[in-house]
């Protein structure tokens, strides 16, 4: 049955992405927004939620091809797909504490939005923004509590989510051999030629590589040590490397050494001629790409060794210099923040922070800041669960923080969900996280 809810849409994102990197047109963009609107519908008819749950995540990796003139299609389908969520459901998974907590926060979120907005930016297109990131907030809120106690359930979404990554990944080799040759297709000869998938951004497009490896090590630990995930894990680090990002690099060794540690115990267990036999042949298939990517990691190797501190960070200390300045200048904003909807506009900033953390910082003050790490560490430790590696999404997420913008990006809301929901643990009546 999970194999059935993943399939057509995933069918359907392949075909697609192939058709978006060869055509490159925004036809392509309205005809998936279209198509994915009668998916969920089709879902939505059969009150299958985690079909319109599975679907909804899938494209998470893959927002270039549901963008049209700028507009962001996906929101639509973010917010269809929540009232699919509660059709399908039948009830509001949410408690009403929790309800009224979220009702609260946006609220004086709105409310702050409004208060630091120029009368020029007062427009009825700001204030719909504003709601359609409320709006997949709410829906990602609903998505953690109608996963969280179950296996099968959080193994449909993190399969959904490995799934549309590797869409964004065939798009971008297949768009990146169609305009810089093939030579410049699996990894870049120069840091202006950055692989962003389907992802828009090669950041994005690197983080949603990292988070689907760590999600893979959660389905090795939950499917037997089945030395598949491990290659598949090996597959994505050579992915990510095309996006020659430095943080990408950075958070690879956690991982290495977390792969290289369930290689060394596999080689020491029953499994000691099968996992021989698969690292054997995956060191053929690799061992050709070895040139190819030691050139790439020569022009990673560049980005490290920039002439100042500021080059490093692409210009990302300078603005959160600047964030930091406007709340020296302003203490109610050090204070209270200014609200999360195009908060770099409503400052004057020409780009978002780039870090999380100065984002939580200008959008919620102190006391926002406050307010989320106590809210986090309860969700995190209530009900948790002990087997450790389901952490792993997080501390990935935490550190990549440092380097990009996170709080006005609408579906990296469904994938913090889903993280939380990983960490807690399981009814054993909801079924296991391989046979959802």
């Amino acid at each position: 049955m999970t194999k059935n809810r993943l399939i057509y849409p995933y069918a359907f994102l392949v075909l697609l992405c192939i058709i978006g990197a060869i055509i490159n047109s925004e036809i392509i963009h309205i005809i998936s927004f279209i198509l994915f609107l009668g998916i969920i519908f089709s879902n939505i008819v059969k009150r299958d939620y985690r079909a319109i749950i599975a679907t909804s995540i899938m494209i998470i990796p893959c927002y270039k091809i549901f963008l049209f003139n700028s507009m962001p299609l996906y929101n639509i389908i973010f917010a269809l797909s929540m009232i699919g969520l509660l059709i399908a459901k039948k009830k509001i998974n949410i408690p009403k504490k929790a309800i009224l907590v979220y009702g609260l926060i946006i609220i004086i979120d709105f409310m702050k939005f409004i208060f630091f907005i120029g009368k020029e930016e007062l427009t009825i297109i700001n204030i719909l923004t504003a709601f359609s990131l409320y709006t997949t907030i709410f829906y990602s809120v609903e998505v953690f509590f109608t996963i969280k106690d179950s296996k099968g359930d959080k193994k449909i979404a993190i399969t959904a989510f490995v799934l549309g990554t590797t869409c964004s990944i065939i798009y971008g080799y297949l768009y990146r051999y169609i305009n810089y040759g093939l030579s410049n297709t699996f990894i870049s000869s120069s840091a202006a030629l950055r692989n962003s998938g389907a992802s828009l951004d090669p950041n994005y497009f690197s983080y949603f590589i990292i988070m689907s490896i760590s999600f893979l090590f959660i389905k090795y630990f939950n499917d037997k040590k089945n030395n598949k995930y491990l290659i598949a894990i090996i597959i994505l680090l050579f992915c990510g490397l095309s996006s020659i990002s430095r943080m990408f690099f950075i958070l690879c060794i956690p991982v290495i050494i977390t792969l290289i540690i369930l290689i060394i115990k596999s080689l020491f267990s029953s499994n000691f001629i099968k996992t021989t036999l698969v690292l054997a042949a995956l060191a053929v298939i690799i061992i050709p790409f070895i040139p190819i990517f030691s050139r790439g990691m020569e022009v990673l190797w560049q980005r490290f060794t920039p002439d100042s501190s500021i080059d490093i960070s692409n210009g990302r200390i300078n603005l959160v210099e600047t964030y930091n300045e406007i709340a020296r200048d302003n203490p109610l904003i050090g204070l209270i923040g200014v609200g999360i909807p195009k908060y770099h506009k409503r400052l004057g900033v020409p780009l978002y922070a780039h870090n999380l953390y100065a984002e939580l910082y200008i959008c919620g003050g102190i006391v926002g800041i406050i307010a989320i790490f106590l809210f986090a560490s309860i969700v995190v430790t209530a009900n948790r669960n002990k087997q450790y590696i389901r952490y792993l999404p997080i501390l990935l997420t935490a550190i990549t923080g440092l380097a990009i913008s996170f709080v006005d990006v609408e579906g990296l809301y469904i994938i913090l969900a889903i993280i939380c929901a990983l960490t807690n643990k399981e009814n054993k009546q909801n079924g296991d996280m391989n046979h959802g």
